[in-house]
Order: C-alpha cells, then sequence, then structure tokens
C-alpha cells in the first residue's frame, strides 16, 4: 500500500493524536480494505504487463517481512533472538563476525559478515578456474539439452526464458552467448542458499560484466522440496541476471529471489531495486548496460569480489 493510500486510512480510523478510534462496526474498516484492494486491481489493471505482480501475494508479504527486519531490536533483546534463530537453523556462530550485540535489526543480522578467512577463495589468482559464489546446496548442474536446462529434477527451462524471461524462451542460446558454436558447450549450476546459509555471494572468477536484466516476477518459496511440486517456481519468479565475459569465454549469473527474501543487491548497481510495490514504475531501468564513458568494456568484478 502506498503512503498516499495510508494517509487516506489514517484520516478515516485515526484521531490527531494518532491513537485508533474506536468503531461501532468493523464492516467500514472491510470495506476500506476491500475499497484500496480495488483500486489498487485498477491501477494493476491500466498496466498489464506487470500488474498481476503488484497484486501478489507472495510480494507483499515479502515486503511486509523486509519492513519487519528492518525494525530496531533492543540491545538487550538480541543475543536470545539471534541465538535462537541460530540454534533452529544450526547456524555456525563461530564464524560470525560481530557479536550479536552490533545487529541493530534482523536484515542485518540475514545478511552478516563472517570473520576474515572463513571463507578462503580457492585459486584466486587463476582466472580460468571457478569456485563457488555463496555458501549454496548445489541442486542441479550439467549441460546445455537441446535449449534446455534442467533446473530440478523433472523440471527444466529454456536458456532464454530464465535469463531474460518469458518474452525470450524461444530465443536461440547463440543469440545470447554469441561465442556458442557446436565446438563448445553452456555448462549451469544451480544453488540453494538455505536462511542458514551466509547471505553474500561473490564472483566465481574474474569477469568483465557487460549487461543486467532485472526481470519481475512473483516471489515464490524455492526450497528443494518446493520446487520439485511446482514446476514454474523458478521460472516464475522475480531475479536478476548479469552476463559478462571471463578468460574461458562468456557467463552468467542469475540471482532468484524467493518468498520473504525479495531484495536483490549489487555492490556495483545502486540503480537496482528489486520488489518493489509498482515494479511498472522503473520499468525502463530493468536492462541495464555497463559499458559506458568510465568503463568501456564493462564493469571489472575480481574472483572472489562481492
Amino acid at each position: 500500500i502506498n503512503a498516499e493510500y495510508m494517509g487516506i486510512i489514517e484520516k478515516i480510523f485515526m484521531n490527531k493524536k494518532g491513537k485508533i478510534l474506536r468503531m461501532g462496526n468493523i464492516k467500514w474498516l472491510a470495506l476500506a480494505g476491500c475499497g484500496l484492494y480495488g483500486l489498487t486491481a485498477y491501477m494493476g489493471a491500466k498496466n498489464k504487463e506487470y500488474g498481476n505482480f503488484r497484486l501478489s501475494l507472495t510480494r507483499m508479504i515479502s515486503r511486509l517481512t523486509g519492513r519487519v527486519m528492518g525494525v530496531h531490536i533492543p540491545v538487550a533483546l538480541r543475543p536470545s533472538l539471534y541465538s535462537t534463530f541460530c540454534k533452529f537453523y544450526n547456524v555456525n556462530t563461530s564464524e560470525i563476525k560481530a557479536p550479536y550485540s552490533e545487529f541493530d535489526n534482523f536484515r542485518a543480522f540475514f545478511t552478516r559478515e563472517l570473520k576474515a578467512n572463513a571463507r578462503p577463495i580457492d585459486d584466486q589468482q587463476n582466472v580460468s578456474s571457478l569456485c563457488s559464489p555463496a555458501d549454496s546446496t548445489v541442486l542441479a548442474f550439467g549441460t546445455m539439452d537441446k535449449n534446455l536446462i534442467h533446473c530440478v529434477k523433472g523440471h527444466s527451462y529454456s536458456v532464454g526464458e530464465i535469463l531474460c524471461g518469458p518474452t525470450e524462451v524461444n530465443t536461440d542460446p547463440s543469440k545470447l552467448f554469441p561465442s556458442l558454436t557446436s565446438e563448445n558447450q553452456l555448462y549451469y549450476a544451480v544453488l540453494y542458499l538455505s536462511p542458514s546459509d551466509y547471505h553474500h555471494y561473490h564472483s566465481p572468477t574474474s569477469i568483465v560484466l557487460k549487461e543486467r536484466q532485472h526481470i519481475i516476477g512473483l516471489l515464490n518459496p524455492v526450497m528443494p522440496s518446493y520446487l520439485l511440486s511446482h514446476k514454474k517456481g523458478l521460472k516464475d519468479n522475480e531475479r536478476v541476471s548479469v552476463k559478462g565475459d571471463w578468460k574461458e569465454g562468456e557467463i552468467a549469473l542469475i540471482y532468484v529471489g524467493a518468498l520473504n527474501v525479495g531484495s536483490v543487491s549489487l555492490s556495483f548497481d545502486k540503480d537496482l531495486k528489486t520488489n518493489a510495490a509498482e515494479p511498472w514504475v522503473n520499468a525502463k531501468d530493468l536492462k541495464k548496460d555497463y559499458k559506458d564513458k568510465v568503463n568501456k568494456e564493462g564493469i571489472i568484478i575480481d574472483k572472489g569480489q562481492e
């Protein structure tokens, strides 16, 4: 709900001191809620391409979760709250860089940094090799098969669809990766980050990034058990893909949002805004060329860099 809508609610149901007025009949609150949702639906209908995403329950829940995660937590409560989370999800607390008391809110704790050398970059000077970009479980690994990548058992997506969105479902992979020929292959890996994992990602090798594409979508769960029974789980979700070159050819990284984790941020791209309440507002910024007057070839990202 936009700030202007919240202002309408406050005028109807709150007095000048900000206290909620007692209502003789709860139907007025329900009526106001239905009216605001109807207004949202109308505005979404005017922008058909993104209207359904604005009305998505998973996107709304994820934005609400984002607000809750940003709420200040009193210092006295932090140790018990964070330690309970760590025990529940089996988090390795010995790797956490800062003490619990320094995490002002749950978002800061969820995106915590690790101690120096907790994740040494394997063979960091060898730019012809790849390292894992994140703490994760490997769900799938292989080579492209007839324009398809097999992300989860029994569920396959076209390269164009997962990389650029549904409008590119039939795009020939060689148009997306010009260096792809009959003499080489396109490899892929699908990695899953669980709630217990360190939620930063690092470059798997030295890359010159050329472009970024932001695909608006839903924010469905991405845990393996859900993906096995929901064929559209990954291809329907909001995601960000970046493409570039490395020593052995071309490379693409795709960051997929999930329920309650709808925010994707890139340290080198401050223009990126994911899970927006009005996704069509910044539609013109969904694609970005990283080649400019300063970075003529693209943005250089070193192996292991966030």
